[in-house]
């Protein structure tokens, strides 16, 4: 998952890169509906305290045994 790095620096450090606050790998995967939940990292949390929303960006890659990767975006925003 990335946030803009804007939403994570305080007021007055604005960033706008792009920055990691959370990950998830998994080793295998079967066809159809997939769920799962990923952690924050400190930063990521702390700004959701602060501003009560977070915008973020969850990039799935997935990786075939034999082909390819293919990545697909979408854009989520969490509320406190």
């Amino acid at each position: 998952m990335l946030a803009s790095g804007a939403s994570l620096a305080k007021a007055r450090h604005k960033k706008s890169t792009s920055a990691v606050v959370g990950r998830l790998v998994r080793s295998s995967l079967y066809a159809g509906k997939v769920s799962f939940a990923v952690s924050l990292n400190a930063k990521a949390k702390s700004a959701l305290r602060r501003h009560h929303r977070l915008a973020l960006a969850v990039k799935i890659v997935l990786t075939p045994l034999h082909g390819a990767p293919v990545s697909t975006t979408r854009s989520v925003v969490l509320h406190a």
